[in-house]
């Protein structure tokens, strides 16, 4: 089972990316997705985290064609934000 701390720190590292686009695209996730998500889903989350800024945008916003690894978690963050 993850544990607290590791979701706190999460959230704490979508709010601080490095670009204000992504801290309030992902902030704002995981604020509200986080706590629901599975260990599985959390362990995915964790390593899209360690993505570069430029490239989760990039995947977001459709320029840059994601790994299929991300696709489902992409997919959820676009429909959380429409």
């Amino acid at each position: 089972m993850i544990n607290i701390r590791l979701k706190k720190k999460l959230r704490f590292q979508a709010w601080h990316r490095g670009t204000k686009e992504n801290d309030l695209l992902l902030g704002r996730y995981a604020d509200d997705r986080l706590p629901k998500l599975s260990d599985i889903q959390v362990m995915l989350f964790l390593d899209f985290m360690n993505e570069s800024d430029l490239d989760i945008f990039g995947w977001i916003v459709h320029k840059i064609a994601p790994p299929l690894i991300f696709k489902e978690l992409i997919n959820d963050i676009i429909q959380y934000h429409e």
